[in-house]
């Protein structure tokens, strides 16, 4: 059916229009996680689906020690986002300031190293102010 001299280019054509289409949604959704500051663990642990034995959703964030306060593991809003900077913030944090490193992925970016990224600092700061007492022997993480 191939050996056609019709039918092989249209195969190809075909194929590259699905892979256009699975391109374009990645970069659709990317875009999207950028702009909410969200990154795609969080989407996924954000699903109802995910819930513990006991039907509930949590999750637990690592605060690091001050000069007034030790370090500790809180226990925070499933749903809260901690890295939405804003949009335009969002977009430089990951994407870097210069248009043309979006162009081009494969310079060394100057914005992260893309294993940890910046919590929003007025979050940060009504975390710690209310962590007053040491959680309660149901939250510890397991």
């Amino acid at each position: 059916m191939l050996a056609s001299p019709h039918v092989a280019p249209l195969g190809i054509v075909v194929f590259a229009i699905l892979l256009l289409l699975v391109a374009i949604s990645m970069i659709g959704i990317s875009v999207r996680n950028i702009i909410a500051g969200q990154s795609t663990i969080e989407v996924e642990r954000a699903r109802p689906s995910r819930k513990n034995r006991s039907g509930e959703r949590r999750r637990f964030l690592w605060l690091p020690a001050t000069d007034d306060a030790p370090g500790r593991v809180v226990r925070i809003d499933p749903n809260l986002k901690l890295y939405d900077l804003g949009p335009a913030a969002n977009w430089r944090a990951t994407m870097g300031e210069r248009p043309l490193d979006w162009l081009m992925p494969w310079r060394p970016s100057q914005c992260a190293d893309g294993l940890s990224y910046r919590i929003r600092p007025s979050l940060l700061g009504e975390l710690r102010a209310s962590v007053t007492a040491t959680p309660a022997e149901g939250d510890e993480p397991s």
